[in-house]
């Protein structure tokens, strides 16, 4: 790592200083000897030449229509100045355009993880809690006594089995946990991506989750797999593909997972309750305690829906914010670029600054020069941001999906985040303008006109 680190901060530098050096040793000496006196002496006549010809002139009603044409002359010269070193406003705008897009990107793919988790526990996790038992039961009993609490809308009994994935060469490729609900379960949104759900009759058929088939190509629609169920080994048959969220796992209709493990008796009791309120939920576990425990059915643990989509998508989150911080340093660079690229433009522009202080500009009107031209540049990244977050976006939801959890693509970004963006921007500009402009303000006309 140190020598890798070495490495590139030998050669980076050198990289980046390769081009600029190489044009300089480029340019004749004739070019060199010229310099840019007359480009400068014309820019300032383009800014403030036909003013004081009216006011030479005496002419009072033509000064007062040419102010009212040269209006927007002060955006003008900032922006023709940005084509005098265009490789180096190029670098700079590109920084900060990049910079934004990422920072765009990241908030579209914050919003696709919160409408994948809105999804997946509002559509596909219809149930609010669910029990495990001490000890499995009777499902039956699990309903009957869940009956006498107040406050359900549906309880349902889930046998649940640890297997393990027997591959070609009979040896275990991994674990998964495998559960035996109905095709009608209530509880039951699972979306089917490839293939059918199981039928209760189907004794051999099993459906896994998405992430079961990412992780092992052998787990397609039709193809005969080898899964040893309470310790029982046997080939089941792929009948569907569905979204399962981001966990490994499989299904199979109860009376499969019986015959497999030869135990009718189930350690999971899934409830959802008729409230939407949030807090019923944890109210609702407390009965279902106090109403096991008195019919002899100790529970071991409870598992409320809400707090673990709270840890999920708090995780899942941490990416886009990761994302957010790497969009801030980008914009910090793009910041010290855009500060190099207008100290160095006011440097090659010193005698410019004196030739427009002789002929009358104020302090003010210098540093507001400075500052236009930065805010047209910053203004011009986050325009070029925009259409660039829409590729970001894309390459963030998918590279976002292989390594954790499958979300849909955002492509048109809200309005909040490019509103963000924009304020960034303008914060960005006046940051890194700031000191170029105070040294081109207390720049004396006597000194700028006598610089070499």
């Amino acid at each position: 790592a140190f020598a890798a680190q070495i490495a590139v901060g030998l050669t980076l530098p050198l990289a980046a200083a390769w081009l600029p050096v190489r044009r300089g040793c480029a340019v004749s000496v004739a070019t060199a000897l010229r310099g840019a006196g007359p480009a400068a002496v014309s820019a300032s006549r383009a800014w403030f030449g036909a003013r004081n010809t009216a006011a030479d002139a005496g002419d009072a009603a033509p000064a007062r229509a040419d102010r009212g044409a040269a209006a927007p002359r002060p955006w003008l010269l900032p922006v023709r100045n940005l084509r005098r070193a265009p490789v180096r406003a190029g670098l700079t705008l590109l920084t900060l355009a990049l910079g934004g897009a990422v920072f765009l990107g990241a908030v579209n793919l914050r919003a696709s993880i919160v409408a994948s988790v809105d999804h997946l526990y509002g559509d596909v996790i219809r149930h609010d809690l669910s029990l495990r038992f001490e000890a499995p039961a009777d499902p039956a009993r699990l309903r009957a006594v869940a009956a006498t609490v107040s406050g359900i809308a549906a309880a349902e009994a889930w046998g649940t089995a640890r297997a393990t994935i027997i591959g070609d060469d009979a040896l275990p490729h991994g674990a998964l946990v495998v559960t035996g609900m109905a095709a009608a379960s209530p509880l039951n949104g699972y979306t089917v991506l490839a293939g059918r759900w199981v039928d209760d009759a189907d004794s051999t058929g099993v459906v896994v989750s998405r992430a079961v088939a990412a992780d092992d190509p052998s787990f397609t629609v039709g193809r005969t797999v080898r899964l040893a169920v309470g310790g029982v080994e046997r080939s089941w048959q792929v009948r569907g593909i569905v979204d399962g969220g981001p966990w490994p796992g499989a299904w199979m209709s109860p009376a499969s997972l019986t015959r497999a493990t030869g135990d009718p008796r189930t350690p999971v009791l899934a409830v959802r309750a008729t409230s939407r309120d949030p807090s019923e939920p944890l109210l609702l576990v407390g009965r279902l305690r106090d109403a096991f425990e008195s019919a002899g059915l100790p529970v071991a643990s409870s598992n409320v829906v809400q707090a673990g989509r709270g840890a999920l998508e708090d995780h899942l989150l941490m990416v886009a914010s990761f994302l957010g911080v790497v969009s801030q340093l980008m914009l910090i660079v793009g910041g010290l670029g855009l500060a190099s690229t207008m100290s160095l433009g006011v440097l090659e522009r010193t005698r410019e600054i004196g030739v427009l202080k002789a002929i009358g500009a104020s302090h003010a009107r210098i540093g507001g020069l400075i500052q236009a031209e930065g805010l047209a540049m910053s203004l011009a990244g986050w325009a070029l941001a925009l259409p660039l977050s829409l590729p970001m976006s894309v390459v963030l939801a998918r590279a976002f999906g292989r390594v954790m959890f499958e979300v849909p693509v955002t492509w048109v970004p809200a309005w909040g985040g490019v509103l963000v963006w924009f304020v960034l921007a303008v914060v960005v500009s006046v940051a890194a303008c700031g000191w170029p402009a105070r040294r081109a303000m207390r720049m004396s006309a006597a000194q700028a006109l006598a610089w070499e």
